[in-house]
């Protein structure tokens, strides 16, 4: 028989403590469902209160140590908050000023969805000949058939199969909003509530299996079928109200748009970095509640257990807020030293950069920066942009500059809109030009990334007169 004793262990371990899971998720969350969330967790945690103050301080009575964080991200050592370097009275000037969002057609918020979703630039070029064959209501009413023929036309080799445009089909329909490229309402129900994860519902049962009887309405019988109550049916209802019988025409009911979460502006000649904190308030403990929970003592179990749960959710709301701000500022202070070319001159004078690189220099690991940059955009001189959109692998010119693959498909744009329509350039013709402007680049590249910019071949560009 084995013998029981006690021993004493020394190992290290990594432990997340619950302040730092908020933090993750809250830098992780896109803007305007941080702006849901925080909405939420006001309503439902007394401790928490939006501050007065327009300036936001480390409040009183929360531990200000962010130890744990810094840990996690490895000695992360940027630069100082770019508010410490300028003039305060011009930012309270400029921050009373709105951002204009932009606002995204149908086609181009799914196509930027397309190029983050979708791995390789075949998959792209389905994806978009898919969303560019939806009707009116966002189904895909044609024959896939259809399509195949329309990317062989197009140059697309191999000829694309049944079975990627099965898929390519499926992964569309998981885009935002759902059920888009379905072949007919059930199909787009199903999309739907595995998009708001309730696959494994009596609601998604019944669209599945019995959507006959649920669109004629045909309830006892739904209930003779599933052996199911009044209360058990009035629940599955209650889920599938709401699901959208047109979901691109639902799109612009309100119209989605792009709120940047920081913006690049010139301020005295100076380029800065400035995080957009409209619509999210700065918080701060509230000290009834707090003074309430001092008096432990005269309070039940349960009441002191609630609040001293409260009183720490709040606390890592606090702080992961400060924390989310700090880091987006920090990234955005890296694109910027990367990229001031860019800001100056626009998206020819993008340069290389992978998010390897970026997370080498920041001292945290690669899948943090892809994390970070998700879901999130910035405002700059020629638009907004998302954080993506700044990351890219490139080449070195024949000078020994570096440049952007989005550069090198801004020229290759820009040779094909200025060609002779008659006789377009052949993608051969198209790298030689390039190579007369210093980017060496091969035939088999620059039809990758015409194909990839939605851009057909020159047999199909050339105009007959």
């Amino acid at each position: 028989m084995a013998e029981l004793r006690l021993e004493q262990k020394l190992a290290l371990k990594q432990i997340l403590t619950p302040q730092l899971i908020q933090t993750l998720n809250l830098l992780l969350l896109p803007r305007l469902e941080l702006e849901e969330a925080i909405k939420l967790e006001i309503e439902e945690n007394p401790f928490l209160e939006v501050k007065e103050e327009e300036v936001q301080e480390k409040p009183d009575n929360v531990e200000t140590t962010l130890a744990d964080w810094r840990r996690f991200f490895d000695g992360m050592r940027l630069f100082p908050s770019v508010r410490d370097e300028i003039d305060k009275s011009e930012l309270e000037e400029e921050e009373r000023e709105p951002i204009i969002p932009e606002v995204k057609s149908l086609f181009e918020y799914l196509a930027e969805q397309i190029e983050l979703v979708f791995d390789s630039e075949r998959e792209k070029t389905i994806a978009l000949e898919i969303i560019g064959n939806l009707d009116e209501r966002g189904f895909l009413s044609i024959d896939t058939s259809e399509i195949a023929e329309s990317l062989a036309k197009k140059g697309v080799e191999p000829p694309v199969t049944n079975e990627e445009l099965e898929l390519c089909r499926k992964h569309v329909m998981k885009l935002d909003p759902p059920g888009l490229g379905a072949k007919d309402i059930r199909e787009s129900f199903l999309a739907q509530l595995e998009a708001k994860e309730l696959s494994d519902t009596l609601a998604y049962e019944i669209v599945r299996d019995h959507f006959d009887l649920l669109i004629n309405k045909n309830f006892s019988a739904l209930k003779k079928k599933l052996d199911i109550t009044d209360d058990e049916l009035f629940i599955a209802i209650s889920d599938l109200r709401g699901l959208s019988f047109s979901p691109a025409l639902d799109y612009g009911k309100p119209e989605i748009s792009i709120v940047p979460d920081i913006s690049f502006e010139k301020l005295d000649g100076e380029w800065v970095v400035i995080y957009n904190k409209s619509n999210i308030p700065p918080l701060n403990i509230n000290k009834s509640y707090l003074e309430l929970l001092r008096k432990e003592k005269e309070l039940d179990e349960r009441a002191r257990v609630f609040l001293r749960d409260k009183l720490e959710r709040a606390k890592a709301w606090v702080k992961a807020l400060i924390q989310r701000e700090e880091t987006i500022l920090r990234l955005g202070k890296e694109i910027l030293a990367r990229q001031l070319d860019f800001f100056e001159k626009g998206v020819e004078h993008l340069k290389p950069m992978t998010m390897e690189d970026v997370a080498k220099s920041i001292g945290v690991h690669t899948s943090t920066i892809h994390r970070i940059v998700k879901g999130k955009y910035a405002q700059t001189p020629f638009g907004v942009f998302p954080l993506k959109f700044f990351f890219s692998r490139g080449y070195v010119s024949q000078s020994g500059e570096e440049v952007s693959a989005k550069a090198i498909k801004e020229k290759i744009r820009e040779l094909i809109n200025s060609e002779d329509k008659k006789i377009p350039l052949s993608d051969e013709e198209i790298s030689n030009l390039l190579k007369e402007l210093g980017f060496k680049i091969a035939r088999r590249t620059v039809a990758k990334y015409r194909e990839s910019m939605g851009i057909p071949p020159a047999r199909f560009r050339k105009e007959i007169v």
